[in-house]
């Protein structure tokens, strides 16, 4: 199995865990939070803007996405 850490200079950490990680020719990101960008609409921008950075790191984009898990708290 081989595994790769997928990070983007300078781009928020949040928990203690890669932001992103290829495996095997499959890519899995996790905890791209932005609770520091302002309201709801701005953190969605930013999150999105990150998940895109990670995956052009990756040598990919979200067209080759399969799926998606998104966590709200009200």
């Amino acid at each position: 199995m081989q595994k790769k850490r997928i990070e983007v200079e300078g781009s928020p950490v949040y928990g203690p865990y890669s932001p992103g990680v290829e495996v095997d020719g499959s890519i899995w990101l996790a905890g791209q939070v932005a609770p520091d960008a302002g309201d709801i609409s701005a953190q969605t921008t930013a999150t999105l803007e990150q998940v895109d950075a990670l995956l052009t790191a990756a040598g990919s984009s979200k067209h080759d996405i399969v799926m998606v898990q998104v966590l709200l708290a009200d």
